[in-house]
């Protein structure tokens, strides 16, 4: 009998549980993350489940740049970066990090493009000498695991 009370209890209490360890997490963001704007925005909004201070915020314009004179204002559940007027054609990307009301932070990015997205840059093809060398450690290493568990083994 004291077990099936005690069952019925768990059971009550897992099912009533409210998940108060829970972090921030980002619900919404205005302009949308990959979205395409044909004219700059004046202000990106970053919407979350609690409410958030923001520990810190970065822009990097379409150029690569940190920017820092965007301005960043915290109301409750939103994060507000009023972005400069000068940004320049391309991909754009907010990185945030907030502490959640648990004192957890919270990190990730927003990306939005201005006219159209910025292409990738292009990564150099290795060359043989590289690619040789790399061979060649791995070879090394190889032989250096081998030998000393081997001598390991064989010293025991």
């Amino acid at each position: 009998m004291r077990l099936t009370a005690g069952l019925v209890t768990l059971l009550l209490v897992i099912c009533f549980a409210t998940d108060v360890s829970a972090h921030a997490a980002l619900v919404a963001a205005d302009p949308g993350d990959g979205s395409i704007l044909a004219v700059a925005a004046k202000t990106v909004r970053l919407r979350f489940n609690e409410a958030v201070s923001p520990a810190l915020i970065k822009l990097i314009d379409a150029e690569g740049r940190a920017r820092d004179d965007a301005t960043v204002r915290a109301a409750g559940e939103s994060i507000f970066v009023a972005l400069p007027e000068n940004l320049p054609q391309g991909t754009q990307i907010i990185s945030y990090r907030v502490t959640s009301e648990d004192g957890h932070p919270v990190a990730g990015s927003l990306v939005f493009s201005i006219g159209a997205a910025t292409a990738a840059a292009a990564v150099p093809a290795n060359t043989g000498a590289v690619n040789g060398l790399i061979w060649l450690a791995r070879i090394g290493v190889y032989l250096g695991l081998f030998g000393g568990v081997g001598g390991a083994f064989f010293a025991s």
